[in-house]
């Protein structure tokens, strides 16, 4: 039988490919734009000469696409399973990574610049299938083992796929030029293609537990939509606001260590990476997480780290790397913490569609978060810290807003019967009637009847509201897309 460990090594693959892929723009900044010294005396001749507006609009369209593409992903592994939407977004990611590579090789910047966006986008519809659906997956194989371990595990995947970015794309650009960089990171892109057809293959075959409760009509698909709960709702933009936060500091970051603290193109690119090496850290979040539960303090304290970042920007003395490490430290903390909760806070049948609707704030919040903050420095044209001082106060507005929404979230999860504080040991202990972590390689199939040490919040199924505004936990599989008899018997309710 598959084991849920070989899941997780495929979702990292795709997490690990989608971040090197968003990523490499970054390093490679100065000669997209063609500030480098190599560009101005001809030694690369591929630089390109774009504005840091359209710069940005490399990371904004990106985001946007998969923004847009996740809801529809979400809706439809809700509705036909995982096999055909992977299969479909492996093609897109694959072809949107050619078009990238291929763009660089357009005579004029404006066409470079055209043929290079639409493979970003058509990248970020693949990666917006790819998020969505492993997503689901994990939240399935997961539930009621390591959940907030094999999130942090894959999220590391993808910061481990960004830092490599940085670390390779600084140390090889000189020798192989802007070119020879984008085709490395498509040969990535190839593989997590191959990858996700695999996925697809062995994870279909493997009998989901819920299988049986996916294939809901488009009808009752769309319901859910209609009936998002204030909770959800808190939850989808205080994740977006953070992610957004996150991606426009790492997007700039190599730029303002270069013309701030007098770094070199490639010490830059290293330095910039420290946030996505502190990243590596996540996994010992996710222990820390299943140990101990409190997932939505988890969340407020990396908002509150962001604030404190940006304020000691302003402190003369204060070191560029400094900086990147407290980003760092919020950016190993949120992700696990928010997608183990959302898996939390859903009910099962509806997590495609969830994971979609969050992967949606993420992203648009992303770009234009991005896109605000890369026309703040086109229009702020002087040299040195006077051009990123307005850049740091907008991400200091927006943190503060983040951490605005995480206390309302915290005050909800009160309110709607705790379900983020559990640790998974609690959780488990309950589902299975006192049976220990991590027997068995899947959700366990027939779970005694719970004990009535711990009960389980009732939101933990109750994201959605029925027509009176109430939170829906019916048996009836008919009244508001409901809940399964079946589950309802596995959670005594």
């Amino acid at each position: 039988m598959t084991s849920r460990w070989t899941i997780l090594a495929l979702c990292c693959v795709l997490s690990f490919a989608q971040d090197f892929f968003y990523d490499q723009a970054s390093p490679l900044i100065q000669r997209l734009i063609g500030t480098a010294v190599e560009c101005r005396n001809g030694t690369d001749l591929s630089c390109l000469y774009l504005d840091l507006t359209q710069y940005s609009f490399f990371f904004s369209s990106y985001s946007w696409a998969v923004g847009a593409s996740a809801v529809v992903a979400g809706l439809a592994v809700d509705r036909y399973g995982t096999k055909i939407p992977l299969n479909i977004s492996a093609f897109f990611f694959v072809l949107g990574g050619l078009l990238f590579v291929v763009g660089s090789y357009v005579g004029t910047t404006q066409g470079a610049f055209g043929v290079m966006l639409a493979g970003r986008i058509l990248n970020g519809v693949g990666t917006a299938g790819f998020v969505t659906i492993s997503n689901r997956i994990k939240s399935s194989w997961f539930q009621y083992h390591e959940l907030s371990l094999a999130f942090a595990v894959d999220i590391v995947a993808g910061r481990l796929g960004s830092s490599l970015s940085f670390l390779i794309m600084g140390a090889i650009v000189n020798y192989v030029g802007l070119s020879g960089c984008l085709w490395i990171a498509f040969v990535i892109v190839l593989i997590a293609g191959f990858c996700a057809t695999y996925l697809a293959l062995i994870e279909q075959q493997a009998a989901f537990p819920t299988e049986a409760i996916i294939k809901k009509t488009w009808r009752q698909v769309f319901g859910f939509f209609f009936r998002l709960s204030t909770f959800f709702v808190v939850f989808a933009l205080a994740v977006g606001l953070l992610y957004g936060v996150a991606s426009t500091f790492t997007a700039n970051a190599a730029g303002m260590l270069a013309q701030v603290h007098g770094y070199s193109e490639s010490e830059a690119s290293y330095i910039a990476g420290i946030v996505y090496y502190i990243c590596l850290l996540g996994p010992l979040v996710g222990i820390a997480l299943d140990r101990f539960g409190y997932r939505d303090y988890w969340i407020s304290a990396s908002s509150v780290i962001f604030v404190f970042a940006f304020l000691i920007y302003f402190i003369p003395t204060t070191p560029g790397w400094l900086l990147c490490v407290f980003i760092g430290l919020s950016y190993a903390i949120f992700p696990p913490a928010a997608w183990a909760a959302l898996s939390l806070i859903v009910r099962p049948e509806t997590i495609g569609l969830s994971n979609g609707i969050v992967k949606f704030s993420q992203y648009f919040g992303s770009g234009f978060i991005l896109t605000g903050g890369g026309i703040i420095l086109d229009e702020n044209s002087g040299e040195g810290p006077s051009r990123y001082r307005s850049f740091i106060i907008y991400l200091i507005v927006l943190s503060l807003a983040a951490t605005f929404l995480c206390i309302c979230m915290n005050w909800l999860n009160e309110r709607e019967g705790k379900p983020l504080t559990p640790s998974q040991q609690e959780r488990h202990f309950v589902f299975t009637g006192g049976e220990p972590m991590g027997a068995g390689s899947r959700t366990v199939a027939t779970p005694a009847t719970p004990k009535p040490v711990l009960k389980l919040p009732p939101m933990e199924f109750a994201v959605f509201k029925d027509s009176s505004g109430m939170p829906s936990t019916s048996n009836n599989d008919n009244n508001n897309g409901g809940l399964s008899r079946n589950y309802s018997r596995k959670y005594g309710i």
